[in-house]
């Protein structure tokens, strides 16, 4: 660092408060309470403008860093101010005083200075200290990303450990801080989070006892409590939950009665019964509750008393599922309106979502649907406009998987009431913007899927004002509040435009609007799974709103049953799922009332775009059946295609991609697919210039070597991995990359050698018409989160700019995959479009005679030993069937593959 003389001159104009300061503590470390901490206290509180934006600069600019370095050539005077120094900052990020974000950013700045004079070599006592005090720091840390700051604690925590003997004093307190960090850790899954926070406290308690440090039990047995409840959560195990009531109510022993952690414990329990909604678990809930009450009252503990009102709010409401008496939701309201009165919007906005979202439920079940609609539209206005602040922002892991369960909850019931309101326009608006919402707080979470660094400098430097502006109101540091609230709207707006820029997709949507992009002849049907219901909506040019079949048409809970079926075959005896698949496929047409659904199109529509919903993206809905013998392909002729919603259609219609005549392939990485090398040789001789990366050369780094924006149509010849727990990790598998049975079931996969799905969103594929996914089970969605949205391999190629997707939905047969595909292309070639070129390829598939198939592989341009290859396996097929049979009838050879699109 080169310091100008202003910079020179601001850091000499505080060297009379600093003076101060170091007369005040020493290089011992200062316990609470002590008379050095009140002087340094009181020093703050006397002198603001000494910490100050200009001193906070000067710290970020590395001016600790310059002043240690060149107090290192004097013996010990590096050391002894750097001790002061830890010292001051140590008090510094827990005073009052002051701008706490700011304080919290100097005093890891510090430390981070302090370790490059106390190394892990020379002062291994110390620098385990500063360690400990860092991931503390990051822990109340209000800038930056929450989840990476706790990533950030707990690594300071695993340091400061590996310095501990074991068994210790020391050791055991530090495993406490790490087993909580672990309660509110947001990456990673969450029941490993859940047993790494179990494994530190046990560890911790194992030194720990009540009679010797009694308060450090008492937290150690309260978050054990938050951590079994998190699992019986996950798990639905009551002696998860048995214990978790143990554990706090131990805790809550230790506590002197009525004070503020005696009520806080209190809240705990409460709420701990009340995740377990019995009618006797909600009472002793209330109980609780009003306990917490008599601590936490309006006039000292306002946020307290918020929190407890909002819990006795939702307890009375969960009793008033059991017992239907009015009195019940009239006092749940009561409640939430007592939490309304602290919790605004200008300054606790996701509490004043969920008080608005709670309050509507309550008018919903006495069926004033108007006031209802009034409450959950202020909860969606509220959410979006801090939606940046809540994807990843939680404190914990638990409110982290809550949040896209409610706000899913959210929707589902703005949807039902809009229908209960007869209008039909504004249920499917909500609908599309339920679910172009998960996939847009999906990119979000990696903003460099939407922007330059440029860009995300200036995100996260709004997101840090945001954050501390956010901090002050709600603590009531503000001298001008008013002011305040204006900047952080004028703020969240300059964000939100600034990710809508770089957004493809967003968080609008217009029915006329997307009904007049639509062709004369084209019908979309929408499906959409509420609470209790399965909806269908029917969209063509000329409906002036959506037509809405009848809810009780289809049975959902007859259909969750066949699907939970058909998926627990497909995972655990694929045998006897291929077998029952046609007859599977027949009784869910049955169960969705395919027939009754198509006769609500006009019979003019000759084109169909499929808009599934969670786990019907994983179902061959194209390939169903209808009524004598029909099938979808029959009633549409002008193609049956896919799309993971109408916001995404209405994008595609945009995207005019003329050409077709450049490919980029990727043929067979793992060296273990014989017909991939069939497929992409065959593929390749129906375009002008081919760039293909064959087998040992289709590796990661080649690929990111290649300008894809040239191409106008992407094969992937090769493994696709889905990755449940971590969709943005699900992947094509590339060359180099370790692949057996035992990887791919521990999710071992060396995704540094693959195209994630994170990679894939950073793709410009501006000019691509078509990407080819010939690998198994690349259709595949995270269906079991509760959230909305198509999150998948398709997903990110659509995003990156792809018009359509082509994909599986299973496990393929090799070889009538690379024929589908190759006669695909032909048809491709032909002029037809991607949705009518792949239902015909499919066709073709299904009804192709042995005897046609050998005419047809005859014709392709092939080397010598592909063509020997088809003819030894269709030799094969003859042992098997008759010249004029039809070898590929099944659903499971044709209807695997889907287009996703335009």
């Amino acid at each position: 660092m080169k310091m100008q003389q202003g910079e020179i001159f601001k850091v000499l104009s505080r060297w009379p408060f600093f003076l101060r300061v170091s007369y005040a503590i020493d290089t011992n470390k200062i316990v609470p309470n002590s008379r050095e901490r009140q002087i340094v206290e009181q020093l703050l509180k006397d002198n603001p403008d000494q910490i100050d934006d200009d001193f906070f600069a000067l710290i970020k600019g590395g001016i600790i860093e310059l002043f240690l370095r060149v107090l290192a050539h004097f013996p010990n005077q590096a050391e002894g101010i750097a001790a002061c120094m830890v010292n001051f900052v140590e008090i510094l990020c827990q005073s009052s005083h002051g701008d706490r974000a700011r304080n919290v950013e100097i005093t890891i700045s510090t430390y981070q200075a302090a370790i490059t004079v106390f190394t892990q070599e020379a002062y291994p006592e110390y620098w385990k200290s500063i360690q400990n005090d860092l991931g503390s720091a990051y822990v109340y840390r209000i800038y930056g990303e929450k989840a990476e700051n706790l990533e950030s604690a707990i690594n300071c925590y695993k340091n400061a450990l590996e310095l501990c003997e074991a068994n210790t004093e020391d050791w055991a307190k530090i495993n406490i801080s790490l087993g909580v960090a672990y309660v509110q850790k947001l990456r990673g899954n969450n029941t490993e989070n859940v047993q790494q926070g179990i494994n530190c406290l046990s560890n911790a308690l194992s030194i720990i006892t009540r009679q010797n440090f009694p308060l450090e039990w008492s937290r150690a047995k309260a978050n054990l409590g938050i951590l079994h409840l998190e699992l019986y959560r996950i798990e639905n195990n009551e002696n998860n939950w048995e214990k978790a009531i143990n554990y706090l109510s131990l805790a809550l022993e230790e506590c002197t009665p009525n004070s503020e952690k005696w009520g806080e414990l209190q809240i705990s329990i409460g709420f701990a019964y009340l995740g377990n909604k019995t009618e006797a678990n909600l009472l002793k809930s209330i109980a609780h509750f009003e306990t917490a009450s008599t601590v936490f009252q309006y006039e000292n503990y306002p946020d307290k008393w918020a929190i407890t009102q909002i819990n006795l709010g939702a307890a009375f409401l969960s009793l008033s599922q059991i017992n239907s008496e009015k009195e019940l939701l009239l006092r749940a309201r009561h409640y939430f309106n007592n939490g309304a009165t602290i919790f605004k919007r200008e300054a606790f906005p996701e509490n004043y979502a969920i008080i608005n979202t709670n309050l509507s439920v309550t008018y919903q079940k006495e069926q004033q649907f108007a006031e209802a609609f009034n409450y959950f539209q202020n909860a969606i206005k509220t959410l979006t406009s801090i939606r940046g602040e809540i994807v990843y922002g939680s404190e914990r892991q638990e409110d982290k998987q809550k949040l896209a369960e409610d706000w899913n909850a959210l929707y589902q019931s703005i949807v039902e009431v809009c229908l209960k309101l007869d209008r039909n326009i504004a249920a499917i608006e909500y609908v599309e913007r339920s679910k172009t919402r998960n996939l847009v707080e999906q990119i979000l979470t990696d903003k460099k899927t939407i922007s330059s660094p440029e860009v995300i400098s200036k995100l996260d430097k709004l997101r840090d004002e945001i954050s501390s502006g956010q901090y002050k109101l709600q603590t009531g540091a503000s001298m001008k509040p008013t002011a305040l609230v204006q900047k952080l709207e004028k703020l969240r707006q300059e964000r939100n435009d600034l990710q809508n820029q770089y957004l493809s997709v967003g968080w609008d949507f217009q029915f006329d609007r997307f009904r007049s992009s639509l062709g004369d002849r084209t019908a979309v049907v929408e499906f959409y799974i509420a609470s209790e219901q399965l909806l269908v909506f029917i969209i063509t040019r000329e409906t002036q709103q959506p037509i809405v079949l009848s809810p009780d048409l289809i049975d959902l809970k007859k259909l969750e049953n066949w699907a939970n079926s058909y998926l627990k075959a497909y995972n655990q005896e694929k045998s006897d799922w291929c077998i029952e698949l046609s007859d599977n496929l027949s009784q869910l047409a049955k169960i969705l009332c395919l027939d009754k659904i198509i006769e609500q199109i006009p019979t003019e529509c000759d084109q169909l775009i499929l808009v599934p919903h969670r786990y019907l993206h994983l179902l061959p809905l194209h390939g169903l059946p209808l009524a004598g013998d029909s099938t979808l392909f029959d009633r549409f002729p002008k193609g049956v295609s896919y799309s993971p919603s109408c916001q995404l259609q209405q994008l595609f219609q945009t995207r005019q991609r003329p050409e077709f005549t450049n490919l980029f392939a990727v043929q067979n990485p793992t060296e273990d697919l014989g017909y991939a090398d069939v497929e992409v040789e065959a593929i390749q001789n129906y375009f002008n210039i081919n760039n293909v990366l064959k087998q040992k050369a289709a590796t990661k780094e080649a690929i990111d070597k290649i300008s894809l924006d040239i191409f106008h149509c992407a094969h992937f010849s090769c493994h696709g991995k889905f990755n449940l727990s971590q969709p943005r990790k699900s992947a094509l598998v590339l060359a180099n990359t370790p692949l057996n049975s035992v990887a791919q079931e521990k999710d071992e996969i060396d995704f540094d050698k693959c195209m994630t799905l994170n990679d894939i969103f950073r793709l410009n594929l501006e000019k691509c018409r078509l990407v080819t996914l010939s690998a198994c089970e690349t259709g595949l969605i995270d269906f079991l989160n509760a959230s909305d949205e198509y999150i998948g391999l398709p997903s990110g190629f659509l995003y990156a700019g792809a018009s359509n997707v082509v994909s599986s939905l299973w496990a393929v047969d090799e070889v009538s995959t690379a024929f589908l595909l190759i006669k695909f292309y032909q048809n491709l070639k032909s002029g037809l479009t991607v949705a009518i070129a792949l239902n015909q390829a499919q066709l073709w598939l299904r009804d192709v005679t042995v005897a046609e198939l050998q005419n047809w592989a005859s014709e392709l341009k092939l080397e010598k030993q592909f063509v020997q290859q088809i003819e030894r396996d269709l030799k094969d097929l003859i042992k098997w069937f008759d010249s004029d049979e039809q070898p590929y009838q099944e659903q499971f050879y044709w209807a695997a593959f889907c287009a996703v699109g335009k």
